[in-house]
């Protein structure tokens, strides 16, 4: 699941379950058409299509063909209603959809002030770049047969809290600082970073929601080192500095920019990424 979302988990429960929990990874987007002010995204579950395919008989090829003829009873429609910004940014790959986070953003706090309502930022990472939407609520409906959302299984740091056997906590079981802090700042090597890597970016991000002083440092010192193996620490980093940096820490971004292109994958979703911190510290420096 996506960790590190800027907002709390939304009392909606389908919202909590299919985008907080990121029920969608790794199914397909096959379509996104404007429906009057609402924008719509067709997708095809990757969670309930494997579910049916264990239902099916036959070869590999026969079940799916089966799955094929029955695609309705996978397809979701994910409504972004009274979309007032839709913004779609990829390279030719498979419209795949990896995982989405609630943000706050420079783009959002503008909006809420102009319309004089609360919207949601939802960002979706896919493969190859992003789609993000600023809107007023989203609804999430099947094209066959009714939603079923469950209560969430987990909490957002869940995986933190089993990580290494519950290394990271202390005897109430909560997490403590100074080992989700010595997880976050390790140097991970190249070969290590696919899951490592992730939990140490997830790990700066826990400290930046707990109010630890030692987040801001840390992010500073690991955008520069710029280690190789950091792919998630670099993001989570320059998100840290959005949220808590300054004006001393642009060219540290800048720089950091100027490197994305080492992310062929998704240098597309990092550049934005580092643009949001970029453009949140400057409009914190407009305020009075």
């Amino acid at each position: 699941m996506s960790v590190g979302h800027d907002i709390p988990c939304p009392e909606d429960r389908a919202i909590a379950y299919y985008l907080y929990q990121d029920y969608f990874h790794d199914s397909d987007v096959t379509d996104i058409r404007p429906q009057g002010a609402d924008m719509v995204m067709t997708i095809e579950s990757n969670e309930d299509h494997g579910a049916l395919y264990d239902k099916c008989k036959g070869t590999h090829e026969e079940r799916r063909a089966q799955c094929r003829a029955q695609a309705e009873k996978f397809t979701y429609q994910i409504i972004f209603r009274k979309c007032i910004y839709w913004h779609d940014d990829r390279r030719a790959f498979p419209p795949t959809y990896s995982g989405g986070h609630f943000l706050r953003t420079a783009l959002l706090a503008r909006i809420e002030a102009e319309e004089g309502k609360p919207h949601f930022h939802f960002r979706m990472e896919m493969w190859g770049g992003y789609i993000e939407a600023v809107c007023q609520n989203i609804r999430i409906r099947k094209v066959v047969g009714r939603i079923r959302p469950r209560p969430l299984e987990y909490g957002e740091w869940a995986f933190l809290e089993r990580w290494r056997n519950g290394t990271l906590l202390d005897g109430d079981g909560l997490l403590r600082e100074e080992a989700v802090y010595s997880l976050a700042a390790q140097e991970v090597e190249e070969r290590e970073y696919e899951w490592l890597d992730y939990e140490s970016g997830a790990a700066l991000l826990w400290l930046m929601r707990e109010r630890s002083p030692r987040a801001l440092p840390l992010a500073r010192e690991i955008l520069s080192r710029r280690k190789k193996g950091d792919w998630n620490n670099l993001f989570s980093a320059a998100r840290v500095l959005g949220t808590l940096g300054n004006e001393a820490d642009i060219p540290l971004l800048l720089r950091e920019y100027a490197f994305c292109h080492e992310w062929f994958v998704n240098d597309l979703l990092r550049r934005r990424n580092i643009l949001d911190a970029i453009e949140k510290i400057q409009a914190r420096q407009k305020m009075p």
